[in-house]
């Protein structure tokens, strides 16, 4: 799952997210992948709020709510890897490690047979 978003203004080279993985915890502190059920995801920073937030469109034919309950007591890491502004010898990306606390599941629809399709919400991990 990597996409460009577009041109980054200070370099004028593409910006884009490669090397995404997505990781759910759960209250036992057990660690799902679910980086093939990501969809996209997008990552809100307000210079007027104390938090950031997401929502991730899960795209699920593998009953990831039955295995996975969203229960209020899950964490969800992002990890992706973006072109910095100033370059290390050697490396074009730097890696983002991105951590919320999920808070809500909706926009729960049938896709297609076996097929739901979802949103996650989470919020900073030190809001709450």
């Amino acid at each position: 799952m990597s996409q460009s978003s577009g041109s980054n203004e200070a370099t004028g080279i593409p910006s884009e997210a490669i090397d995404i993985q997505v990781k759910v915890t759960n209250y036992n502190n057990e660690i799902f992948d679910i980086t093939n059920l990501v969809y996209g995801f997008s990552i809100y920073e307000d210079l007027f709020s104390a938090t950031n937030s997401c929502e991730i469109m899960i795209t699920d034919a593998e009953g990831l709510k039955e295995i996975l309950p969203i229960v209020g007591d899950e964490h969800v890491t992002i990890t992706y890897r973006t072109r910095g502004i100033k370059k290390a010898p050697g490396e074009q990306y730097t890696e983002r490690i991105r951590s919320f606390k999920i808070f809500r599941l909706e926009k729960v629809v049938e896709a297609a047979e076996r097929q739901q399709s979802y949103l996650i919400q989470g919020i900073d991990d030190h809001q709450i």
